[in-house]
């Protein structure tokens, strides 16, 4: 079984809260690694996401993937996400002076590698960001589910 990497791990800011980041899994990002290839089938198997602090009271317990963004109602309750989070660990995973969460998704449903997906909270996320958009498959998803033009300090790994 391959596996790959869809990533985005530069920031510039941290001031501003989000619901969750776009990505596409043939497009790896400027810090990806690897690609499906010819795979017409993925697998999410994790989600990091990067914090601006050690804290970890008020990071989501829980990652909802979506094949559409959700309408903010539905987010709240989980409602229409085709695969959730089993688990999570926090540590320092994109280095010294970094806060992450992975989520994991041990049941993984399968995914075309060619379509947009989101990774998104059922509360704001004080995450790591770049103010412009570097991760060309998608973009952050802000408090009120809008394209905000920027990007989350995110690694998405994948197996096919």
């Amino acid at each position: 079984m391959a596996t790959f990497t869809v990533a985005s791990l530069a920031y510039d800011n941290q001031n501003l809260t989000h619901r969750g980041q776009a990505f596409t899994p043939n497009v790896a990002g400027p810090d990806g690694t690897g690609s499906p290839g010819s795979a017409t089938e993925v697998f999410l198997n994790d989600f990091i996401l990067g914090y601006r602090a050690a804290t970890t009271t008020d990071r989501a317990e829980t990652a909802y993937l979506y094949d559409t963004l959700p309408a903010l109602a539905d987010l709240n309750s989980g409602i229409g996400a085709i695969d959730v989070s089993s688990s999570y660990t926090d540590g320092n995973v994109f280095g010294t002076d970094t806060y992450t969460r992975t989520f994991n998704f041990s049941n993984p449903v399968t995914l075309d590698p060619t379509k947009v997906y989101y990774v998104l909270f059922a509360s704001n996320q004080t995450a790591r960001y770049k103010n412009t958009v570097v991760y060309a498959g998608g973009a952050a998803y802000n408090n009120y589910l809008l394209d905000d033009s920027k990007t989350l300090q995110f690694k998405a790994d994948f197996s096919c």
